[in-house]
């Protein structure tokens, strides 16, 4: 098969396969596709973008391109926002995540399929010849507080090594003379640091993740913890162990060179590959994709984009409903309050697009934004009456964001991971954002600080949010056990030991004051099943049923 390769990986094992491969590393931004195949006079059978962390690659023309494509999201988990609409683009995607298959899917993606990255052929040092028992090389910059309170922990416990911006190379040796190197992910991800760390036969302590048993057994090829309890436990246990320690090394070894170096994961996509229907979109659909894309990076400040470009792609394509919501969130993006009043205003009073939710929302939450109450109401009693649904008492703005946040967490939209909201430069688009723009509305309002805590509690990666808005509830009511044991067992998972451990006993406390220990125990249970956290408390095993 003739593949070409756009910022690819797997070029050597494909051609091991025996296809002929075309690589082609185009500059960052925008690029047309047939311009970059030009000079070769290269014709694809397959196409396989890889997605570049850092300087983005877009692709225009692809629905000119008569082959199979497929883009390699690699970091679905932050970037699902607007590979939703650049993946449209393509017949499948691939995802590193395997979690993120069926969540791709409930974006609006036809064909995903799982393609982990993989790690690498290389040589494996004795345990007792390694320089270091405890190593981390990654970001650890202001951006990242999560990270940081992380390897504040591994230094001060375990005088672990820290490395930020090491070459590649040298971080690799880095891994080869190190026996553990714990992990850490920025939302529940699976990333290159497990393939690499175990490709030199080093103990990876991951964070516990949805999909990792399907590339590495917990417990025998890894070690796994979910909170700054259990990291400190399995450092503590392992260490201890020095042969098991290495023995496992050495599993974690075997695994990759049975199931994870680049030549599996080339196999594994031309499996894939034979079983793709052609879904890539066409037409104008591939249009309103194509700019879309193009809006989701402006508003996200990943690529340097003009403006103009953007609105007149969209302008284009005003009829359809995702495009007139994306002109809305053009002009929110820049200011542009006349120009974003005359388009709801014309939608309004031509009745377009009701019965929509996505417009309907839209409108009315820009129209919030804008200070235009009676315009955001008018919207909201129009979708209403258009779905067949009776009218619906609105007491204020912040009920008017609400009502629309619990519309659209019906749908699944409930927060676009990755992406750092603004109220006052993004029009809302999820639940999760809805909710922050009625907070904004509504400061004191503490059951909107409830519902924007209960959306998160269903994501890794958002400790630091939920930290600062539980704190807020924990100030008006400091004898709830209960948001005791959330705000204690969240500051564990962000890495703070002290502060957790301080919450939890408060917590116990005013459980046990208030008669209700045996609850505060069968619940911390149920929130602790490797019994770390009752360890540090001091709580003995099966206290939960002997309390009752």
């Amino acid at each position: 098969m003739r593949i070409c390769l756009i910022n690819g990986q797997l070029g050597p094992s494909l051609r091991d396969l025996g296809h002929e491969v075309l690589e082609v590393l185009p500059a960052p931004g925008v690029t047309d596709v047939r311009t970059a195949l030009e000079p070769s006079g290269f014709r694809p059978d397959l196409l396989v973008q890889t997605e570049v962390l850092g300087a983005r690659v877009i692709l225009a023309g692809l629905e000119h391109l008569d082959c199979i494509k497929v883009f390699w999201s690699i970091d679905s988990h932050l970037n699902a926002f607007w590979h939703a609409h650049y993946g449209r683009l393509f017949d499948a995607v691939a995802t590193t995540q395997p979690a993120w298959v069926h969540r791709l899917g409930a974006l609006g993606l036809p064909q995903v399929f799982p393609l982990p990255w993989f790690g690498s052929i290389a040589p494996f040092k004795p345990f007792a010849a390694r320089g270091h028992d405890v190593s981390f090389c990654g970001r650890i910059g202001p951006s990242r507080p999560l990270r940081r309170q992380f390897a504040d922990f591994l230094h001060e416990r375990f005088a672990a090594r820290l490395e930020e911006n090491l070459p590649y190379e040298q971080m690799l040796a880095l891994f080869g003379d190190t026996r553990i190197v714990p992990n850490e992910s920025i939302a529940g991800e699976i990333n290159f640091r497990l393939f690499e760390a175990a490709s030199h036969g080093s103990v990876v302590l991951n964070p516990r993740c949805e999909g990792l048993e399907t590339l590495f057994e917990p417990g025998r090829e890894v070690e796994t913890y979910s909170n700054v309890l259990e990291l400190d436990d399995r450092l503590r246990h392992w260490l201890a162990r020095p042969a098991e320690m290495e023995r496992m090394g050495l599993q974690a070894r075997e695994r990759v060179l049975a199931c994870h170096l680049p030549v599996h994961r080339a196999r594994e996509l031309m499996r894939r590959v034979e079983d793709l229907k052609r879904t890539a979109a066409q037409g104008s659909t591939a249009a309103l994709m194509f700019h879309l894309t193009l809006l989701d990076l402006l508003e996200a400040e990943r690529l340097e984009l003009s403006a103009q470009a953007v609105a007149s792609g969209l302008l284009a394509l005003q009829d359809m409903p995702e495009a007139a919501v994306g002109l809305m969130r053009l002009h929110y993006y820049f200011g542009d309050r006349a120009g974003l009043s005359s388009l709801l205003e014309g939608i309004l009073a031509g009745e377009r697009f009701a019965g929509n939710q996505e417009v309907e929302a839209s409108a009315s939450l820009a129209a919030l934004a804008l200070g235009k109450w009676d315009m955001a109401r008018l919207f909201w009693h129009r979708h209403r009456r258009a779905t067949g649904q009776p009218p619906a008492l609105l007491e204020d703005p912040a009920g008017l964001a609400r009502s629309w946040a619990a519309a659209w967490a019906r749908t699944g939209r409930e927060i676009r991971l990755g992406m750092v909201y603004d109220s006052s430069r993004h029009a809302p688009q999820s639940a999760f954002e809805a909710l922050m723009l009625a907070h904004t509305l509504a400061p004191k309002d503490l059951a909107l600080v409830r519902a924007v805590d209960s959306i998160l509690g269903g994501y890794s990666g958002v400790e630091e949010t939920r930290l600062a808005l539980l704190s807020e509830l924990s100030l008006h009511d400091r004898h709830n056990w209960r948001l005791g044991l959330r705000l204690g067992l969240v500051n564990l998972r962000a890495f703070r030991l002290r502060e957790g451990l301080e919450e939890l006993q408060l917590a116990h406390g005013c459980a046990a004051a208030s008669g209700a220990e045996a609850r505060f125990l069968a619940a911390l249970e149920r929130e602790d099943p490797t019994g770390a956290v009752r360890a540090a408390l001091g709580v003995p095993p099966g206290a939960a049923g002997l309390s009752g």
